[in-house]
């Protein structure tokens, strides 16, 4: 009779909160970098895609460290679970820090984006539709906020996920 060898998994939970806090570490350091260059965080820009690149980064080492301390494998659906969670409690924990930062200690940062934004549409002639339009924006920026990084979090998801699959070429041996 064959003996079925018992391989333990590394738990998904424990490595996401380690790599998804470390993520975390990684936006908020950013964060303040954007700051200290003198640049609006909230803005965009090329800086604002680097902490996309260290998430990727630190994503693709929690599924390294995943194939490592486990069977050597991982199937797409972990790799995308894995990822998800990941980048999920990054933007939990950087962005409740984000929030309260930007809202507590220096509000400048959102206020400026009005500003700046009322002061285009002024320029253009749409001084109605700017007052309406930047009303809606400061009521739901946060919502809108936190929608467009777990949007960006599932997409990025699921495209590291295609690249760091390591498929079992036996499953049911």
């Amino acid at each position: 009779m064959t003996e079925l060898i018992d391989t333990k998994r590394p738990s998904i939970l424990l490595l996401s909160l380690k790599f998804g806090l470390l993520c975390a570490v990684s936006a908020i350091g950013v964060f303040f970098i954007t700051i200290a260059t003198g640049d609006n965080p909230f803005e965009g820009g090329p800086k604002s895609w680097l902490s996309t690149v260290f998430a990727v980064l630190i994503v693709a080492l929690a599924h390294q460290s995943y194939k490592k301390n486990g069977t050597g494998f991982m199937a797409y659906s972990e790799a995308f679970g894995i990822a998800f969670l990941i980048l999920s409690i990054s933007i939990i924990v950087s962005g409740t820090f984000i929030y309260v930062y930007s809202t507590q200690i220096e509000p400048n940062l959102v206020s400026d984006i009005w500003t700046k934004a009322q002061s285009e549409m002024e320029k253009s002639g749409q001084q109605e539709s700017a007052d309406f339009a930047l009303g809606f924006a400061k009521k739901f920026f946060w919502a809108f906020y936190f929608a467009g990084r777990f949007i960006g979090a599932l997409i990025t998801s699921l495209i590291v996920a295609i690249f760091t699959q390591k498929k079992n070429p036996e499953p049911f041996s």
